[in-house]
């Protein structure tokens, strides 16, 4: 009870999991199964478009708004519950048109351009629904004209809301989007913030162009230009264009906000004339129309950063996309948010952050280049002309617990609670492949100020965290061998193409104590100052600076919600500032499991390997070696590691041996384990005859890669294309015994593969072979190759080809009009297997063997480790009317003119993604007793150089040796052995073990 007490009490501090401990910690079983806990749940999961967020400090409660009247509420930020009080107010229907007709009268004050006086004058009752609603009687595109109510209805978008204490109100702003521009933004308030809202007045008009489509315009005389400029005679010439867009804002994407000084600010706009900035008056919710702007001209021919109407522009423009602006003060700026690209899964969205001592501008990145545009750029995707911009999060997949991509997030706002915590919230939608009408969900991350005051997302959804900026610029909870250790880490990258679904993905990296990164980067990293969790990292030629900090882990989840763990990580969040720096603005993340967590995880990631592995009585080797995620080691201990190896090679006696292996799991000062007993079963007796017909061994451990009965036969490793899959190579693995073959997906044309001469090639009198080799599939594709039998070196190239899938599925053409398809995965009526239900039989993850033959006599077979599981009279169609009436000899035929045999090339289809290892082939069919005993030999401590096969009863040599080999070696079958390897040989008569 100490031991877990003192655990618990170690894994919730609020300073972190201290690891610098002289005594290593045991956590018990209980402890693992009670640490780690997964679930997958809504949190910040509700499908709010373009939210805006609020935080109500009486009631301690975050209120999120978004468009077409979606709402929601949370305590939180992790359980909300959706603010179905609003509805009552009547405005997600036709009601809504009417509420716009119906706006009291205002009395405000104003002062015209030139006067110095301020005069008080009545706002009009402008029919700010009938505005917008002018265009829905108009013809755009495909769409069809509708009724005005239905238009209004469906386009009130991007709402902000604030509460103002002059009032005594929550001011709810709103756009109402109308066709060429044709939008208003108008003030609702309400005593709650969750309504019902009641409609005032307009704030700002955009579109009144002059033009007239279709017989309808909007007049100037329905707007407040007058109010803001006087009586006109006619609509001033600078507004008079059919390139609107070019010049003056959308008025939609409202952001209202208070100053440090207690002011009153709208930003607002879009893509086309950009962001644009109005003082409103905070007794009023309103345009405050004593405030005046420059610009007056008569005509227009360029840019226009200022606007007696419309106000001052402090971003975009151009028609350079941007929207969805937002502006929150944090620390000692004000940070405006916008989004660049559009909202769709492929059209490039993501958020970019500016920021300035003022809030109404000039608003600069890190390389002081202003958010204004005054000529057209393209600012996002693969073909980008300027970075301009810090970006704060972008598409990316693959992190932690993550199963769906992420993509498109944006249209974002941000706040802070009484604790000093900054959030950003916005809506992120998914790589799922749709794109007309495709599932978002809101998200809600943590923002944290690096040292240079620029802002850093939290690499995961904000899980009740109490991190703030002050503890972060006063505290250092985490030492240097605290934060050691390996990390998953991911950039986020401009440019990415987004139309092609391109996302980020995570790489693997080592920090050590002494501050060097290693892995798929290297560089440096360290604290910035002492006693502060400002975090330095450089990655290759980039210096990223930020934060480091603690979060439980998530990841989006297939129902667009978050998979949700109980572990810790340990985070960085950090931002390229480096000015002139082609990264610069370019964000990383980082993460790894704090120890017991990561123990936690690997226990119960492996959970039925640990329970089931050893549980049984042993006669093969086992695989009881994996490698552990997050920095955790695994040892296993044997008890009798002649019998049973620490690495699970099992070497049977002619007895059962009882004995125990134990399991370490460690992780920082912090280690589980585990005794398991078990028995070894006596050797078992080797059936039929394994040997007789072997012509070619490869054991793939050495480089070149020889056939081992035939020196001059060598791999080739490659990829058919250089933009394909990456070329076969070797690795280590550890269940095995040296290295293995590893080879990647590729579609048809872009195959990794592996290259053998045929040693069938030009046999006579070829009756009948066998392949046989191990084989571990990473994924379940069914029709990709694992090996063939090919005459060409291109994967596209016509011709005969014999086959095997993953799917078990052996196919033959011979290109003439013969062919047969044994085991076609999904097998239909419109195939001729149809009648014959399709059989997967290699399981993915694991190692199995698996042995073909093939017979003149008695046709194909299929042994998975050893046992049969497939025949040809089971499973077949083809060319022929049955498989009796199939002339086996044209495969024969085939295999002895087919110059090369392959790994993942020589189907119709692509490489399969899988590793090999010991591949035989033999010139004879073997029959079930051969397959079990070869099955039986592969499960022992055997040897295989020079075609060597030991069997356990040769292993008591008679003569060990470590000299050079002497003249007239031979193997165990009475084969001249040119060049032995480790193993067993008959030497003047008399066994001799080569070490």
């Amino acid at each position: 009870m100490r031991r877990l007490l003192s655990f618990l009490m170690a894994s919730t501090m609020l300073t972190g999991i201290l690891s610098a401990q002289t005594v290593q910690t045991k956590l018990e079983t209980t402890d693992l199964t009670n640490t780690y806990k997964y679930s997958t749940s809504s949190l910040v999961a509700k499908g709010i478009h373009d939210p805006s967020v609020v935080w109500d400090s009486p009631t301690q409660t975050f209120y999120v708004y978004g468009s077409h009247y979606a709402g929601a509420k949370t305590t939180d930020l992790r359980h909300w519950t959706a603010i179905s009080e609003y509805y009552k107010g009547g405005y997600d229907s036709a009601n809504a048109y009417k509420a716009f007709q119906s706006n009291p009268t205002h009395t405000v004050k104003r002062c015209l351009p030139g006067k110095t006086e301020a005069e008080e004058v009545t706002l009009g009752s402008y029919d700010a629904g009938a505005f917008a609603g002018t265009y829905a009687e108009i013809q755009v595109g495909d769409r069809k004209p509708t009724t005005k109510e239905a238009w209004v209805d469906g386009c009130q978008w991007a709402p902000d809301i604030v509460y103002n204490p002059s009032m005594g109100k929550w001011c709810y702003y709103l756009s109402i989007n109308g066709d060429y521009w044709a939008s208003v933004i108008v003030l609702m308030t309400s005593n709650s913030p969750t309504g019902p809202f009641t409609y005032e007045a307009p704030i700002v008009f955009g579109g009144f162009d002059g033009q007239t489509r279709s017989g309808k315009s909007v007049n100037y005389k329905d707007t407040d230009l007058e109010l803001v400029l006087g009586t006109q005679s006619s609509l001033p010439g600078r507004y008079k264009t059919n390139k609107w867009g070019n010049f003056w804002p959308n008025c939609i994407d409202p952001c209202v906000f208070f100053d440090e000084e207690g002011e009153m600010w709208m930003s607002y706009g879009s893509w086309s004339g950009g962001i644009w900035m109005l003082k409103l008056d905070k007794q009023t919710g309103l345009r405050d129309y004593t405030y005046t702007y420059s610009g007056t001209a008569s005509s227009i021919s360029s840019q226009q950063t200022s606007d007696a109407y419309f106000g001052k522009l402090i971003a975009g423009g151009a028609y350079v996309s941007g929207e969805g602006s937002y502006i929150q003060h944090i620390g000692n700026y004000y940070y405006l948010f916008m989004s660049y690209g559009a909202f769709g899964p492929i059209d490039g969205y993501e958020m970019r952050i500016f920021r300035s001592e003022n809030p109404d501008g000039p608003y600069v990145d890190a390389n002081g280049i202003n958010a204004i545009n005054t000529t057209y750029q393209l600012n996002y995707g693969p073909n980008a002309a300027t970075n301009k911009g810090m970006k704060i999060i972008g598409s990316y997949n693959g992190w932690g617990p993550q199963i769906m991509g992420q993509c498109a997030m944006g249209h974002n706002s941000a706040c802070q609670d009484d604790q000093g915590r900054t959030y950003v919230v916005f809506h992120s939608k998914f790589a799922n492949g749709e794109t007309q009408y495709p599932p978002h969900a809101m998200r809600v991350h943590q923002l944290f100020l690096n040292k240079s005051g620029w802002l850093c997302a939290a690499p995961f959804a904000f899980n009740g965290e109490e991190t703030t900026d002050a503890t972060i610029a006063t505290t250092q909870p985490w030492s240097a061998t605290d934060i050691e250790g390996d990390y998953h880490v991911l950039i986020h990258p401009y440019k990415l193409d987004h139309a092609n679904w391109a996302v980020a993905t995570p790489k693997t990296i080592h920090l050590s104590a002494d501050g060097k990164v290693t892995g798929d980067y290297t560089g440096t990293w360290t604290y910035t100052d002492e006693g502060k969790s400002y975090f330095r990292i450089k990655l290759g030629t980039v210096t990223y600076d930020g934060v480091v900090t603690e979060q439980t882990i998530q990841g989006s989840n297939n129902s667009f919600g978050l998979n949700v763990a109980t572990a810790k990580a340990l985070c960085f969040s950090a931002v390229c500032t480096t000015k002139g720096n082609a990264s610069c603005g370019v964000p990383v993340w980082g993460y790894k499991m704090q120890a017991p967590y990561a123990i936690a995880y690997n226990y119960q990631t492996y959970s039925d390997y640990f329970k089931t592995t050893l549980l049984s009585r042993v006669s093969k080797n086992i695989e009881i070696v994996f490698t552990p995620e997050e920095s955790v080691e695994l040892e296993w201990t044997s008890s009798n590691p002649d019998v049973l190896s620490n690495t699970g090679k099992c070497n049977p006696a002619d007895e059962d041996v009882a004995l125990t292996m134990t399991a370490r799991l460690s992780a920082g000062s912090y280690y589980w384990e585990k005794e398991y007993s078990t028995t070894v079963k006596a050797a078992t007796e080797v059936t039929g005859d394994p040997i007789t017909g072997l012509v070619a061994y490869y054991n793939f451990d050495e480089r070149p890669t020889q056939n081992l009965y035939n020196p001059e036969q060598t791999v080739v490793y490659g990829r058919s294309s250089t933009s394909g899959a990456s070329a076969a190579t070797q690795v280590e693995d550890p269940a095995r015994f040296g290295k293995v073959v590893r080879q990647y997906f590729g579609a048809q044309g872009y195959n990794s593969y592996s290259r053998m001469t045929n040693p069938l090639y030009e046999q006579e009198n070829l009756d009948g072979f066998t392949v046989s080799l191990w084989v571990k599939r990473a994924d379940d594709n069914k029709y990709d190759a694992l090996w063939s039998f090919f005459d060409s070196t291109s994967p596209k190239a016509s011709g005969a080809r014999l086959f095997l899938t993953g799917n078990s599925y052996l196919g033959f053409n011979d290109d003439n009009g013969n062919w047969f398809d044994i085991n076609y995965p999904e097998a239909n009526d419109t195939h001729p297997s149809g009648k014959w239900k399709s059989l997967s039989k290699i399981g993915v993850g694991a190692w199995h063997l698996v042995t073909i033959t093939y017979s003149k006599d008695s046709g194909y077979m299929f042994y998975l480790d050893g046992s049969t599981y497939l025949s040809s009279q089971m499973v077949y169609a083809g060319s022929a009317a049955t498989a009796a009436d199939f002339d086996r000899q044209l495969v024969l035929n085939h295999v002895t003119t087919a110059r090369y045999f392959f790994l993942g090339l020589g189907s119709f289809w692509g490489s399969a993604e899988a590793d090999f290892d010991d591949l035989m082939i033999y010139n004879r069919a073997l029959t079930a007793d051969d397959v079990k005993g070869l099955s039986t030999l592969l499960n022992r401590v055997n040897h295989f150089d020079d075609g060597t096969i030991v069997g356990i009863d040769g292993l008591s040599a008679d003569t060990p040796s470590t000299s050079a080999a002497p003249a007239g070696i031979y193997d165990l079958t009475g084969r001249k052995v040119t060049h032995p390897g480790k193993g067993l040989y008959i030497v003047d008569g008399k066994k001799v073990w080569f070490q």
